[in-house]
């Protein structure tokens, strides 16, 4: 069961959200063979996904769409804040270039676009910044600087297996307006001090043990949140139905000629829909209706 532990400093200068999130990642990784680069990448960013939507309200939900030149081509991993998570990679076999080490090459040079949807509005708030290594941590908190202007630490680590993930988890700590420099102070000083999440978490490590330096030593208080967070998609038949409007009515009418089923792949979930000729019919006769 995975539920991020948020904590706010007596002074109010400072939130933190954290998070062990290694079974939601291998429940969200996508099905099927992946690479470790894959895994990896895409596990820090489900991970970073949770942490950002974690403090925002009832309904909303964060999409996270990195776009590269690399071998990925891009990935996206969105969550809501009623616990609903979902994650793909154009690329799911990809890997380093030969001779190549570092992971943010996986994404190479590109962006990343940050949406925020809120109920009732038709279209979410997007922000895009450019990638600052592609390798996650360091681009969620280029886009709190450049887009919203809020100093953050945002620490991920995700470290790929046989079952997909090993471990992941990470933590997200923002300046909040107001902020005086006592407590830049402390946070740059424990950032050299404290165990990067990937030390922590191999050895046993918990989300509440991730944060606990920064916790004690700005005096944060826990926030109540009981939101547990794991893999769905939303994908139906109806979808599947809708997705027939981008052939057009042509397409579907050879199918049928042709006796053939319309298939598709989620690319979410990896569930595979088929839809039968006298479905594509009826399919069919509703969109030359409209």
């Amino acid at each position: 069961m995975t539920i991020v532990k948020r904590y706010l400093s007596q002074n109010g200068f400072v939130r933190i959200a954290s998070v062990a999130s290694t079974a939601l990642v291998r429940d969200t990784l996508p099905k099927g063979s992946i690479s470790p680069l894959v895994a990896t990448l895409l596990g820090r960013a489900i991970t970073a996904s949770v942490l950002m939507v974690s403090h925002l309200k009832e309904k909303q939900r964060v999409g996270l769409h990195f776009r590269g030149n690399g071998p990925l081509g891009s990935l996206f991993a969105e969550a809501s804040r009623e616990g609903h998570v979902r994650a793909f990679c154009a690329q799911p076999a990809a890997l380093l270039p030969e001779g190549v080490t570092a992971l943010g090459a996986g994404l190479g040079e590109g962006t990343l676009e940050v949406a925020i949807s809120q109920p009732f509005q038709q279209q979410p708030h997007r922000g895009l910044t450019s990638l600052k290594t592609g390798e996650i941590g360091d681009d969620i908190a280029e886009y709190f600087q450049q887009s919203q202007q809020i100093p953050s630490i945002v620490a991920i680590a995700a470290m790929p297996d046989e079952q997909g993930c090993a471990w992941a988890g990470g933590y997200l700590i923002e300046l909040m307006p107001g902020y005086d420099e006592d407590t830049v102070s402390i946070l740059e000083a424990l950032s050299q001090t404290v165990p990067p999440p990937g030390e922590q978490l191999s050895a046993g490590g918990t989300a509440d043990t991730l944060v606990s330096a920064f916790v004690g030593a700005l005096d944060c208080t826990p926030l109540a949140d009981e939101t547990v967070y794991a893999a769905h998609c939303n994908c139906s038949k109806a979808r599947v139905l809708n997705s027939l409007t981008t052939l057009g009515p042509g397409q579907v009418r050879e199918m049928i000629d042709a006796k053939q089923s319309f298939e598709v792949i989620c690319h979410f979930c990896g569930k595979a829909w088929s839809l039968a000729p006298l479905e594509l019919r009826r399919a069919l006769k509703q969109m030359t209706l409209h």
